[in-house]
This record gives structure tokens, C-alpha cells and sequence, in this order.
């Protein structure tokens, strides 16, 4: 009885401790009741102070739902997107509005009639309805605040003193000396154009060095008004600013980098993934080594055994499910030879008029692809080693060819070649794209290890979680030049992205940085966006993920098993 006595006073404390204990932290009241808590008093500090920053974290951090948001973020973003497309087109409409009163309105009827009536402008009467077009146009031109035409019909319908406060010209690099007239017609111009690429070809037109020196004596830069120049290269020694547009949509960058390279001083940005899943490296070069030129009457001069492994090629790649849906080009480098010719009655044979429309196959020189792309593009060199001397490509407009030719595959580009770099000279065009297709390398090493390609532990984690889910995503995936963490590719062409946000580098000063990245990839790179924030993973990896799970169901990405 003494010794209960004696515990009475430790037992009520207890009482009265644990009392006020299960008030704030029941669950662990009953664990010290049960005897199950062991550790000293300081233990059980560290744990509670524990405790109590874990449900801050859950009220505060945890609280934000970062796919919501994110879902929000593309609803107000496509929100504005509309709301600005109709309110570009109800301003244009209201301009209209404005100006157009019953004169215009009159004018514009009877220019439009004056066109019918001009037809393809070979009637008898067509030159007297160019004369009441013009007439008509005078009064018209400013109900209509944007006029879009062809520079030959603005030249012919603005002709009459028609004014403008700017002229936009694109293509200007193939526009020729006889388009120079449309830069009159306002007090401000932009020209838009390449001149790196073919420019105006006027074959009709012999020496013209006689009229320059009869009719342009004082007129600055005369010796440059011949059939060769474009208005492009006209406004470029005119203008006092030049804006080089960097970003390339087009071709992936392994295709694009050779003109980068050689053409664009290294400038060129592309914004296409590295690679299309499932076709291949995306520049291959082919050798043959025993094309050689021959003459044949229907065709002229081919190189048979390059044309027919090209031929080979396009056969196999149609076959291909791989390449199911993709379009196809056929380039003969060699203008001057029948290999083109030759190259389109084989595939006809090979294909079939239906696959090639289906294909939207097109076979030509570099100048029938100008302004024109595909999918897929296969380009002969026809020129060999055999052949006797080589004739050099080293002249500008021989470069400009191969830069055509070089960058008009989307996706992928096959060159055939019966010579190498070292049958041309250095400076030699072909010379320069055989030596770069035979060094051009993918990517593809980044992706054989995908825990060495990942930059932290988090990502790691990440990484080991969606393999587990039978997902193989491509790490540290590039597009242009952004990096995305993975990527997994869906089915309907778009690429789910997967950023992890690491609180090193992912913190409140980067956030406005990293969210004009995930806009500008989302435009460019058909990206979908999952941010996984590194401070909820770590406390539930699981909830934190489920924002991924969610968006690869919504986007019906099924699993892929690692490649061998």
C-alpha cells in the first residue's frame, strides 16, 4: 500500500500529461498509453516539431493541385487565343465598315466585274478593262484595309496612284528585277526572303551588261539590274535593317544543322525533336561506287545503279508501316541531266500513279522543290568519279542549289552518291553535304542509359517509376534549344512532357522563366505539360504522381517495353 501511495503522484502526472496530449495528438496518446513509443523525451520533441511542419506542408503545400492549375493555365490561354483571333477579324470588319460608303462600295462592284470580264487577259477587249480595273481600283484601294495578291496583279492593279503605308513582300528572293516596281507603291516596305536559296531564273534573257550602260548611267549599283538579281538581294544593299529569323520549324535538327552550318553562320535554331520515333537515323548518306553516267535516248545522261538504288529505297520505305501516311520527294541534283526524267518513269513503274498521289511523291531539281517540302526526301548527286573530270558545284548559285535540296526533308534525308568528299574539291558544294552526312549523328546515345542521361536523384526516382509502369520516355529531350526532362510520345502526335521541379532549381525566381518556356514548347513542340514538384514526391511519391497517370490515360499513351 506504501508503494502505490508512493506512485500516486507520478500516475495522476501521467494522467493528466496524457490528457493533455491525446487533446492535440490523440493517435499518439494511444500509442503512449499502449506502451508503444519508445525513445527519450528529446526524441519525442524532434518528432512532434516533425509533426507539426508535416501538416503545414499538407495545409499549405500540399493543398496546391498543380494538374489543376496547369489545366487552368491551357484554358486561359486558349481562352485568349480565340478571344483574340475574333477580335483581330471584328476589327478588321469594323475598318471596313467604316470606310466602305456607297462610292467604294460602287467602285469595289465595278472592280470586280472589270476582273471577269479581263479573264485569263487574252480577249480583245482585256486591255480595255485593265484600263477601267485601275480606274475602279483608285477609289477602292482604301475601303479595304489589307490588299493580298500576287506582286505581277498589284503592279497591274496599283498602277493608278494607289498608296500604301507598308508593302509586305514574301518570297522576295524569287521575285526578279521586273518586281521591283511594287516597292513604289508605299512609303515603308518589308522584304522577306533567303538568299541563300535559288533566286529568279530568267533563261530567256541573254546579257543585258549593254542596256545597263545605254539606259542607267548615274543609277546607284546599275551593274547589279541583271536577270540573276532578285528583289531580295536589291533590298538588302538598300536596307538599314536586316532581321534574320532564327527559328526553323521544318526539318528535325540533324537535317537543318548542315545549312545552319554552312549557309546561316551557326544561327539557325530548330525547334523539332531530335528524331521521329521508329524511322531511323534522320540523314543518311548511301554510296555507290559503281554509278557512273550514261547516255540514254529517252532520258539523256543517267546514272543508272544510283538511280535504282534510290528507287530500291523508296520502294522499301512505302513498304515500311513506319513510314504509313508520310509524303515523299525525289530530288536530282543535276538540272542538266535526264536523271530526273528517269527517276519519275521508274517510280511510276515501281509504285503506281495511286500510291504516288497518295504519297504526294514529287521528282525534280532543286529549283521544282523552291518553296515546296516533304516528309521524306531522297536526293541524287548523279555525278561520278568515272564520269572523267568532275565539273565543281563551287559557284553561289551551285551552293544555293544544295542548300534547296539539303532542306527540304521534314523528317528524313536520304543522299545517293556514287563520289566523296575527296574526288571534289574543298570548296565544292556536294562536297561539303556528303562530308557532313557521313558525320551526322542523332542523339540516340543520350537515350541508351536513362538513369546516366537523368540529372538528379528526383529525376532518377522518377525515371524508375514510369519504367516500372512499362513507359520508356525519352530523357533529357531536346527541342531546339529547351531540354525537357522525358518525353513520352502519344498516339495522337502530341508528346506528353514531364518536368520534375527540383527546388534547387525550379524556385520562385525561375518560375516566371520556366512557365514562357512551357508556352513557347507547348506552341512549337505539341507539347502537353505534368510538373512534378520534388517537395511533394519526396513526401508521397504516389500522390504526386498521380497528375502523370492521369494525363497518360487522358492522352492513351499505352506502354512501351525498353528497346533491345
Amino acid at each position: 500500500a506504501g508503494r502505490l501511495a508512493a506512485l500516486a503522484p507520478a500516475a495522476l502526472r501521467y494522467v493528466a500529461l496524457r490528457d493533455r496530449l491525446a487533446g492535440a495528438a490523440p493517435r499518439w496518446a494511444a500509442l503512449v498509453d499502449a506502451g508503444e513509443v519508445t525513445g527519450t523525451g528529446a526524441d519525442c520533441l524532434r518528432r512532434w516539431r516533425w509533426r507539426r511542419a508535416q501538416t503545414w506542408f499538407d495545409e499549405v503545400a500540399g493543398a496546391v493541385d498543380a494538374a489543376a492549375l496547369n489545366r487552368r493555365v491551357e484554358a486561359a490561354r486558349e481562352g485568349i487565343r480565340r478571344l483574340t483571333h475574333e477580335l483581330v477579324v471584328s476589327a478588321a470588319w469594323l475598318a471596313v465598315a467604316r470606310a466602305l460608303d456607297d462610292r467604294r462600295r460602287a467602285a469595289l462592284a465595278d472592280w470586280t466585274a472589270a476582273l471577269r470580264k479581263i479573264g485569263k487577259g487574252t480577249g480583245k477587249s482585256a486591255g480595255a478593262w485593265q484600263v477601267h480595273a485601275r480606274r475602279a481600283m483608285a477609289a477602292a484601294v482604301e475601303a479595304v484595309p489589307v490588299w493580298v495578291m500576287s506582286i505581277d496583279r498589284a503592279i497591274e492593279q496599283f498602277t493608278d496612284g494607289a498608296r500604301f503605308d507598308v508593302v509586305i513582300v514574301d518570297e522576295a528572293s524569287q521575285a526578279d528585277m521586273f518586281a521591283l516596281p511594287i516597292l513604289a507603291l508605299a512609303d515603308r516596305a518589308v522584304v522577306v526572303g533567303d538568299d541563300q536559296q535559288i533566286g529568279p531564273q530568267l533563261g530567256f534573257v541573254g546579257s543585258v551588261s549593254g542596256l545597263i550602260q545605254a539606259h542607267l548611267a548615274g543609277v546607284p549599283s546599275a551593274e547589279h539590274f541583271d536577270p540573276e538579281g532578285s528583289l531580295y538581294d536589291h533590298a538588302v544593299r538598300r536596307s538599314p535593317e536586316r532581321i534574320l529569323l532564327t527559328e526553323h520549324f521544318r526539318c528535325v535538327p540533324q537535317i537543318i544543322e548542315f545549312s545552319s552550318r554552312h549557309y546561316y553562320d551557326g544561327k539557325i535554331e530548330p525547334l523539332r525533336p531530335d528524331r521521329v520515333a521508329g524511322i531511323g537515323e534522320p540523314v543518311v548518306a548511301v554510296h555507290v561506287p559503281a554509278g557512273v553516267r550514261q547516255a540514254l535516248p529517252a532520258y539523256g545522261d543517267v546514272n543508272v545503279e544510283e538511280a535504282e538504288a534510290l528507287i530500291a529505297r523508296a520502294v522499301a520505305i512505302v513498304a515500311d508501316g513506319a513510314y504509313a501516311g508520310r509524303s515523299l520527294g525525289v530530288v536530282s541534283l543535276l538540272s542538266t541531266s535526264g536523271q530526273a526524267l528517269y527517276l519519275l518513269a521508274r517510280l511510276r513503274e515501281e509504285l503506281g500513279e495511286e500510291e504516288m498521289q497518295r504519297r504526294q511523291l514529287r521528282v525534280g531539281d532543286p529549283y521544282t522543290f523552291q518553296g515546296d517540302e516533304r516528309d521524306v526526301v531522297l536526293v541524287s548527286l548523279v555525278a561520278s568519279p568515272h564520269d572523267g573530270r568532275l565539273a565543281a558545284f563551287t559557284r553561289r548559285e551551285f551552293h544555293r542549289r544544295v542548300n534547296v535540296a539539303a532542306s527540304r526533308a521534314r523528317d528524313q534525308l536520304w543522299v545517293f552518291h556514287s563520289m566523296q568528299p575527296a574526288d571534289l574539291r574543298d570548296d565544292d558544294a556536294r562536297g561539303w553535304l556528303l562530308t557532313y552526312c557521313q558525320n551526322a549523328t542523332t542523339a540516340e546515345a543520350a537515350y541508351e542509359d536513362l538513369e546516366r542521361a537523368c540529372e538528379s536523384d528526383f529525376e532518377r526516382e522518377v525515371l524508375r517509376r514510369l519504367l516500372g509502369r512499362g513507359h520508356r520516355p525519352l530523357a533529357q529531350f531536346r527541342i531546339g534549344g529547351y531540354r525537357i526532362d522525358f518525353v513520352l510520345p502519344a498516339p495522337d502526335g502530341r508528346r506528353l512532357a514531364v518536368e520534375c521541379d527540383g527546388d534547387a532549381y525550379h524556385g520562385p525566381d525561375r518560375w516566371a522563366a520556366d512557365m514562357r518556356r512551357q508556352a513557347v514548347l507547348e506552341r512549337v513542340g505539341n507539347c502537353v505539360f505534368v510538373r512534378i514538384r520534388a517537395s511533394l514526391f519526396s513526401r508521397d511519391p504516389e500522390a504526386a504522381l498521380t497528375p502523370l497517370w492521369r494525363r497518360i490515360a487522358d492522352l492513351q499513351i499505352p506502354p512501351t517495353p525498353p528497346s533491345p
